[in-house]
């Protein structure tokens, strides 16, 4: 892990801002497995909602493609698409069931 992710780890770790939200991981690589599962059971120790559906691996291997080159791509892109309709479907759950302290809606 990057340390300058662990760092930003480290920084809300104890706060409030991580524990119940959905997290999305994004993998560039098929090779990277054991970090997605490393960061998988990081984010969910540290109480945050994982959402499965959102925890894609884009199949781009060695290639350096810049953002029109991955939207260009049609099985890059759809994937990207499902990664993130998975995420912004759990933030609107989240959203719609959401309440303070007191058991009030947010």
């Amino acid at each position: 892990m990057p340390g300058s992710l662990k760092n930003a780890l480290d920084w809300v770790v104890g706060g409030v801002e991580l524990p119940g939200k959905p997290v999305a991981l994004f993998n560039a690589s098929p090779m990277a497995t054991y970090a997605q599962a490393s960061l998988t059971e990081i984010f969910t120790t540290m109480a945050a909602s994982v959402i499965s559906d959102a925890a894609v691996t884009l199949p781009l291997g060695a290639k350096h493609l810049d953002a029109a080159a991955l939207v260009a791509d049609p099985t890059i892109a759809a994937t990207l698409r499902a990664g993130l309709t998975a995420l912004s479907a759990a933030v609107t759950r989240r959203l719609s069931t959401a309440t303070d302290a007191r058991g009030r809606p947010e």
